[in-house]
């Protein structure tokens, strides 16, 4: 039942031939899975013939054949947008790792790529800056009840509001500091993640 109202709405995405895109997927999926597979894919990359079969498996298929030309050249600025969209991103949280990285040579690498990942995740949400500090620390900070670290967060987004970024650095050693040193530390960290990633935006 749950595929009816696709079903129903079959006619509106026919070819031009007059077949269903869907169908010939369909179609083609069952002739394959009945095929032995010594007739429908070369696993052994060394065995003749290979070239030849993704050559012709090439020139065979074709977007054109299951998209009208302008529903194509849209999809695909949708798709290359998105994908720049991920590049953008991956770029500027690697600037920003490569960032703490230097700023905060005495933290443990696990702990910086903590923080900057999740820095990452929650910069574009709607949250309060106290909020994505906190985010950015509590998985580290499990024995901190949230809080806890809220009221230690709160002075960190209270400097964040202003318009220069501290550039704080630490290259002691982590494990000598004590558990409230390293919970503001930490968000030290986190709040230079933030800042990072304000400024390669």
């Amino acid at each position: 039942m749950a595929r009816q109202p696709f079903i129903d709405n079959q006619a509106d995405d026919q070819n031009s031939d007059g077949t269903d895109p869907l169908i010939q997927v369909q179609k083609s999926f069952l002739v394959t899975l009945t095929e032995s597979e010594a007739d429908t894919y070369p696993w052994e990359p060394s065995q003749g013939g290979t070239e030849d079969y993704f050559a012709t498996q090439q020139q065979n298929f074709s977007l054109a054949n299951i998209l009208e030309a302008p529903e194509l050249e849209l999809k695909s600025a949708s798709l290359f947008s998105h994908l720049g969209q991920c590049w953008q991103t991956v770029a500027q949280g690697e600037i920003m790792k490569q960032g703490l990285l230097d700023r905060f040579r005495g933290v443990p690498t696990i702990w910086l790529d903590t923080i900057a990942t999740t820095a990452q995740e929650v910069y574009q949400q709607g949250y309060s800056l106290q909020d994505k500090l906190v985010n950015c620390v509590h998985t580290l900070l499990g024995q901190w009840s949230e809080e806890d670290l809220q009221v230690l967060a709160r002075p960190f987004a209270y400097a964040m509001r202003g318009s220069v970024a501290e550039d704080q650095t630490f290259t002691g050693v982590w494990e000598s500091l004590s558990p409230v040193e390293q919970a503001r530390w930490s968000l030290a960290i986190a709040k230079a993640a933030l800042q990072e990633m304000a400024q390669v935006d």
